[in-house]
């Protein structure tokens, strides 16, 4: 049938989600296992009010944070500050890093605990 795939060909690809939260007040999410999977996307809530990430990573969950360089400066993403949104990652930046923080241009406001879901995927 044409020169298309068999679709049982297709590697199997495995999504997965997980939640990172921030502490009161802080710009710094709780160190966050990928498990060997890499971060494609953040679900952000309206509740979070930065609108640009960066990124820190360590070998170990409780080593140094180090910030997620490319080419020359912070990798970083940006949405707006006051919607809820879908922030696509590009996973070769941060493919190889296990344990990671994200970084909030902005403090959380308010209670302890604000949090946003991570999706992560196979590679």
């Amino acid at each position: 049938m044409g020169d298309y795939p068999i679709a049982d060909t297709f590697p199997t690809v495995h999504n997965y989600s997980k939640v990172a939260t921030f502490a009161a007040a802080s710009t710094k999410t709780a160190v966050i296992d990928t498990e060997g999977y890499c971060l494609t996307g953040i679900f952000k809530g309206a509740d979070i009010v930065g609108s640009a990430f960066t990124f820190e990573a360590s070998p170990t969950p409780t080593g140094t944070f180090h910030p997620v360089i490319f080419e020359g400066s912070a990798y970083s993403v940006s949405g707006t500050t006051v919607t809820a949104q879908y922030q696509v990652i590009d996973p070769k930046y941060l493919n190889g890093c296990r344990f990671i923080k994200i970084v909030s241009n902005a403090a959380t406001n308010g209670d302890a605990g604000k949090s946003m879901t991570l999706a992560l995927r196979s590679v």
